[in-house]
């Protein structure tokens, strides 16, 4: 990311980054911590990787916990931190940890939807918007809708059998993207298809979705775009 390397040679370097997710630890991100801030992530107890679905309140108390601590080598300490979900519980511990970060204390944010992060929250992250940040879905999007119901189908199956929810997120919010640029050209008029992709992110989030029900259903219920 050149805005990380820039800071970095400005000796500005941001306390908090949010990059939208196109892997669970964006490679880039890990460049810039072993080649330019020379920190290996394997084996060092100044970098702290967390890399789960959900974000909890237990792991929003055990990050301040670690934060708090001064680095073994009294210098930074990096925390990358890569979700599909975070409670609102646990926003609010994020934001008091962001607010008064420690001295040396950097923060990398990978979600694939950080646009509906609390907005006190946000205003703590320096957002860092990538060349792929429009379709960082695996499928591709604009055949997605212009293609035939058995075909769409065909598209997301390896999602689907994969049970992968993240890879789903991701699709999902890609897909929202393209019909809002299609209805900003007035070839939508009905805003219930993004009430759809909202409810289908939405209970993405319960412990145990169905991905099947939930996925097929988006492919069966949007009209097709040419």
């Amino acid at each position: 990311m050149d805005i990380l390397h820039l800071d970095y040679k400005a000796g500005a370097l941001h306390h908090a980054y949010l990059f939208p997710r196109s892997r669970e630890i964006n490679d880039s991100v890990v460049k810039f911590i072993e080649g330019t801030l020379l920190m290996p992530i394997r084996g060092n107890p100044n970098v702290t990787v967390f890399s789960e679905d959900a974000f909890t309140i237990d792991f929003a108390r055990a990050l301040k916990e670690s934060e708090s601590r001064v680095a073994s080598d009294g210098g930074r300490k990096v925390f990358l931190i890569s979700f599909n979900f975070i409670t609102r519980e646990a926003e609010n511990a994020l934001l008091k940890v962001l607010e008064e970060p420690s001295a040396g204390a950097h923060f990398f944010l990978m979600t694939p939807f950080g646009d509906r992060l609390l907005p006190t929250l946000r205003s703590r992250l320096c957002i860092v918007e990538t060349s792929t940040a429009e379709n960082l879905s695996d499928v591709d999007i604009k055949g997605f809708l212009k293609a035939t119901k058995p075909e769409r189908i065909r598209l997301i199956q390896k999602m689907i059998e994969d049970k992968d929810k993240s890879s789903a997120i991701i699709f999902l919010n890609s897909l929202e993207r393209e019909l809002y640029l299609l209805f900003k050209r007035g070839d939508i008029k009905d805003v219930r298809v993004f009430e759809s992709i909202r409810d289908a992110r939405s209970y993405m989030s319960d412990r145990a979705p169905s991905l099947k029900m939930l996925l097929e259903n988006i492919a069966l219920s949007l009209p097709k775009h040419a």
